[in-house]
């Protein structure tokens, strides 16, 4: 195994509190390496991994197709499985076992009056995306969801305040969501909401544009607004982007890279993503700007972080490479 790692204190401040954290690690490269956090002044999860430099892209979950159920009032650790309970009782497990399906808890901003909880929108994410608002809870709304041909929607900005499944989540997405929805209200209909569990909290604030279903995380009220701009007007922002939904986690960290040189830009500056498996490695291949392009991407596993002022599970870090 070689040598012990060299142990390294590192000190932050969060929400007013001094912290240490304790890490181990081989200097001049990231190796496997156990990231102790005190117990006594534990750092919130998402301030411990941007600590030890943990890098957020290619970390979007993957789903293909989506419910929004509008499920006010408190939430759970299982918010989005509660709301398809409620809205849709009899279908319930049909729906939770449909493959690529995600379905999502959504709320207002701010503290609302619990109400029925009611299927609002379906949708799919990628380049033909689309986004369709339901006059009813039924299962016939999901039918033929992948065929369905595209259509152009406003996109949603939707913030995860999931507190119960992570307190990161409330403490940094619920001012967050109300900011953005401050900001971006023009008389109409909010384009921001509250959803329940992105994935990622380690990333908080997090957010999702529907139907595109690009994930962001780390958040502050000003980028998270220059990417709601830049939304508006069909671009995709690269910063803070963590993947789009329908990609696997090479294809994921391959376009970001692909768009961190390209800048904001449409969804179609980058289309026909492929994958080919190489060598241990993943041959990702697309067309950027009409120019094709490959990048051979490979992953390196990270630190473990096995305790946080949280309480969630313990999560392992990485990073993706390409050439």
């Amino acid at each position: 195994m070689g040598s012990e790692p060299t142990g390294i204190v590192y000190s932050a401040t969060s929400y007013n509190q001094a912290h240490r954290l304790t890490l181990s690690r081989r200097s001049g490269k990231m190796n496997s390496m156990i990231v102790s956090a005190d117990p006594t002044a534990a750092l919130f999860c998402s301030d411990a991994d941007e600590l030890i430099g943990d890098d957020l892209a290619a970390t979007c979950a993957t789903f293909k197709t989506f419910l929004l159920i509008e499920h006010r009032g408190s939430w759970s650790e299982s918010a989005a499985a509660d709301a398809v309970a409620a809205a849709l009782p009899v279908e319930a497990d049909k729906v939770l076992a449909m493959p690529e399906l995600q379905p999502f808890a959504i709320r207002p901003i701010g503290r609302v009056e619990p109400q029925e909880s009611t299927l609002t929108h379906v949708g799919r994410v990628g380049h033909d995306s689309l986004l369709e608002r339901v006059a009813f809870s039924t299962l016939d709304s999901l039918s033929h969801l992948q065929e369905r041909p595209g259509s152009g929607s406003a996109p949603i900005f939707a913030v995860c305040t999931n507190g119960s499944r992570d307190s990161c989540c409330a403490l940094k997405g619920r001012p967050l969501a109300q900011h953005l929805h401050q900001q971006l209200l023009d008389g109409g209909e909010s384009p921001v909401v509250e959803i329940s569990h992105l994935g990622g909290h380690r990333f908080a604030a997090t957010m999702i544009v529907l139907p595109w279903g690009y994930s962001y995380g780390r958040l502050t009220e000003a980028l998270a607004l220059e990417i709601a701009h830049t939304a508006q007007q069909g671009l995709v922002h690269p910063s803070g982007l963590r993947g789009r939904a329908d990609l696997s986690s090479a294809s994921q960290a391959a376009e970001i890279m692909w768009r961190n040189k390209i800048g904001p830009a449409p969804i179609d500056a980058v289309t026909g993503i492929e994958e080919a498996a190489e060598a241990g490695t993943t041959v990702v291949s697309a067309t950027v700007l009409g120019n094709p392009m490959s990048l051979r991407m490979s992953y390196e596993t990270g630190s473990l972080v096995d305790r946080t002022r949280c309480g969630g599970k313990p999560f392992t870090t990485g990073r993706w490479s390409g050439e």
